[in-house]
């Protein structure tokens, strides 16, 4: 008891210092606020192993004296620990979202931009080639032509316009098939005196075979084209015309066929089977027969809505539709139909 007094006698309250607080809360709160983390828990771990008490180092109390915590010092570390992890995790995975989103988002630009180059809208695009077209098969060699107007007859024209929307389809066989619905033209800015002679000729539109998706209901590449069938010219059978007669009345090729036959020998225009075509109408001036329409003086007029695909029977549904009920000699098929539908 004596000794014991003694050392406090000794060692007054006052005179003995309070200890460092070095819990695990108390240095990560420091390293928040300080510059160099590492060096700070680095030094004072260092003091406390190898000096005890850190009396000497003023520099060090004032950096370690925080407020004290009442948290355990396992459970601060497991805190700080866990905010480590989270906040390296974080980083590095924030990194590396941010260099995945801008990687795919250069990507994503790369391939619109390609797509777009390479291929415009499907819209787009057959607008552009039905006017490309018309541009390429519509020609003058004429002088005296170049401000004739050819347009078709307006029922002629809604007619085709609604067949168009739906994928026009034309029937061809060895016999011959007319087309349906019919070529009717009008002519305009004639010389009145002058005769005429129209014709008609029917071209691919492209180099390629088509073959109907009926699962999408749609005509899709199905290879190259064949070989090409023998081009031949249907001139109206009343021609020559005066201009006058142009102005006053259309011209209908309502008795125009088409045919498969490669060895038909009655005029009919020659086609193959599931290839696209795009019928022209040749105004010539009238010297005598035509037989090589390039020896001659002429116009050419090419109307987009009367593209159409031949087959040798109907692929599409509502073309046989539309055509059963726009088409004055399918009233049978129109009578049965209905009858049908009344037994039913």
């Amino acid at each position: 008891m004596i000794m014991g007094t003694a050392n406090q006698e000794q060692h007054p309250a006052s005179a003995i210092k309070k200890p460092t607080d070095f819990s695990i809360d108390a240095i990560m709160r420091k390293d928040d606020a300080a510059a160099t983390a590492a060096d700070s828990r680095h030094n004072i771990m260092f003091g406390a192993e190898g000096e005890g008490s850190m009396g000497g180092t003023e520099d060090l109390d004032i950096e370690v004296d925080v407020v004290e915590t009442s948290e355990p010092e396992d459970l601060a570390a497991n805190r700080y620990h866990r905010r480590s992890s989270v906040d390296a995790g974080t980083g590095k995975q924030n990194g590396t979202a941010n260099g995945s989103k801008k990687k795919r988002c250069r990507e994503t630009v790369s391939a619109s931009s390609e797509d777009g180059d390479r291929t415009p809208p499907p819209h787009d695009s057959a607008q552009a080639t039905s006017k490309n077209l018309a541009t390429m098969l519509a020609k003058c060699t004429s002088p005296d032509l170049a401000s004739t107007e050819c347009y078709l007859e307006s029922v002629s024209k809604e007619l085709w316009s609604k067949f168009h929307e739906l994928g026009t389809e034309m029937i061809i066989t060895k016999t011959g098939r007319r087309m349906f619905p019919t070529l009717r033209v009008c002519f305009r800015k004639l010389d009145p005196n002058q005769k005429y002679s129209v014709l008609i000729d029917i071209v691919p539109v492209d180099n390629k075979r088509y073959r109907y998706a009926y699962h999408k209901s749609s005509w899709l590449v199905a290879g190259k084209a064949d070989p090409p069938a023998p081009h031949r010219l249907y001139t109206h059978p009343d021609s020559p015309f005066t201009g006058d007669q142009l102005h006053k009345t259309f011209v209908s090729f309502e008795k125009v066929k088409l045919t498969n036959n490669e060895m038909d020998i009655s005029g009919q225009i020659i086609l193959n089977s599931m290839h696209r075509y795009q019928p022209r109408i040749h105004l010539v001036k009238w010297r005598g027969m035509v037989t090589d329409l390039d020896a001659e003086m002429y116009r050419s007029f090419v109307f987009p809505e009367t593209v159409f695909t031949a087959v040798t029977a109907y692929q599409n549904q509502l073309i046989t539709k539309l055509k059963i009920d726009s088409n004055p000699f399918a009233k049978g098929f129109r009578d049965s139909s209905r009858l049908g539908e009344l037994e039913r």
